[in-house]
């Protein structure tokens, strides 16, 4: 029998799904050691501007991202699976879907900030269409991110 996958917005207040986060942030800091920190939050996944999907294995969370809706473009987020769930295509269905809900909402662009070392991560946004694009919203220019973007 094949493991059932499911991808739906979920609360950040569910402890698993606030493992999964912490685990994403940490890879974060631990990847990339003299980035700007920031304290872990689920808070800032909770409001009511973002969607917090979560994919599931199984009922297992093993993989989320954030997209925050604002009024002139969508912000992608805290896109994260977990390693034992790696190249299942987690990540390509986690995009799909966030780029369902940017429609959904009258949004006409994606954009998101990504580490430079993150290559695996740019590889998968070039293959759903996002080219590079540059600062934005509360973002500066750094040569250890890259931005991306995507119109629908």
């Amino acid at each position: 029998m094949g493991l059932e996958h499911s991808i739906a917005i979920e609360s950040a207040s569910q402890s698993d799904v606030c493992a999964l986060l912490r685990a994403g942030h940490e890879q974060m800091d631990a990847m990339i050691p003299d980035r700007a920190r920031q304290e872990f939050s689920v808070e800032a996944v909770s409001r009511d501007s973002v969607k917090l999907l979560v994919a599931r294995i199984d009922g297992v969370a093993v993989g989320c991202c954030a997209i925050v809706l604002k009024e002139d473009h969508s912000e992608l987020k805290k896109m994260y699976v977990s390693p034992n769930a790696r190249r299942k295509g987690i990540a390509d269905q986690l995009l799909v879907r966030s780029e369902q809900i940017v429609r959904e909402n009258d949004i006409e662009i994606i954009k998101l900030e990504s580490a430079a070392v993150l290559t695996a991560a740019h590889n998968l946004y070039a293959r759903h269409g996002f080219s590079i694009g540059s600062a934005f919203g509360d973002h500066i220019e750094d040569p250890r991110s890259i931005f991306l973007e995507k119109q629908l």
